[in-house]
């Protein structure tokens, strides 16, 4: 997650009137971000979507 932005995107969360009921961050496997973004598999993007999760640490939430 780019640095700063998790609290933004929070508060946008928020001032939508949605709840956060659960916030963890973690380090995805390539089969889960794979299955993440499946639908787009056979794109030409799909290698570089996937690479780029694979990049550092994401946010997980349940909203």
């Amino acid at each position: 997650m780019a640095k700063g932005l998790t609290d933004e995107i929070v508060a946008r969360i928020e001032r939508a009137g949605l709840k956060i009921v659960s916030m963890r961050r973690m380090r995805l496997d390539r089969g889960l971000a794979e299955e993440l973004y499946s639908v787009h598999r056979g794109k030409d993007f799909f290698g570089r979507l996937v690479e780029h999760v694979l990049s550092g640490e994401v946010v997980v939430m349940l909203v």
